[in-house]
């Protein structure tokens, strides 16, 4: 009798530790590696979802003779890897010299921004009166 017990106890104890392979949760597709093509579309899906996180703007001034515009130079780098983006709006904060917010300008730039790449450009815009200094930044951008 002690010998059927303690082969009972065995079998419990060894079917505890066996593994159901009818439960799916114990055993996920982890081991199913995804393709290039599903990690490709996750990363455009991610870059396509958040075009702020991938364009950047750099923007270098300086007032015209009168002190009424300011030349800007810029350049938007779009460093996104797979999502390109068109239609590229920024920002244009201006600020006193006590570092008082004047007044903003959105300017949109209707040209393409490729996955990798930049695009420089040059404005001219109305410059508020005591304006100091300006900050620039992406608003918004359409993927395509």
């Amino acid at each position: 009798m002690r010998i059927i017990n303690f082969f009972i106890a065995c079998m419990a104890i060894i079917s505890c530790n066996t593994p159901n392979h009818n439960n799916p949760n114990l055993f996920p597709l982890s081991n199913q590696q995804p393709t290039y093509e599903q990690k490709v579309r996750s990363v455009e899906e991610e870059e396509n979802a958040n075009p702020l996180r991938f364009l950047e703007v750099e923007v270098n001034y300086k007032p015209n003779f009168w002190g009424d515009k300011l030349k800007l130079d810029g350049k938007i780098t779009n460093t996104a890897t797979v999502a390109n983006y068109k239609d590229v709006a920024v920002e244009i904060v201006f600020y006193t010299k006590t570092k008082t917010r004047i007044s903003s300008k959105k300017i949109t730039f209707y040209e393409y921004v490729n996955a990798g790449k930049s695009i420089s450009f040059f404005k001219k815009i109305d410059s508020p009166s005591n304006c100091h200094r300006i900050t620039a930044e992406v608003i918004s951008a359409i993927p395509y």
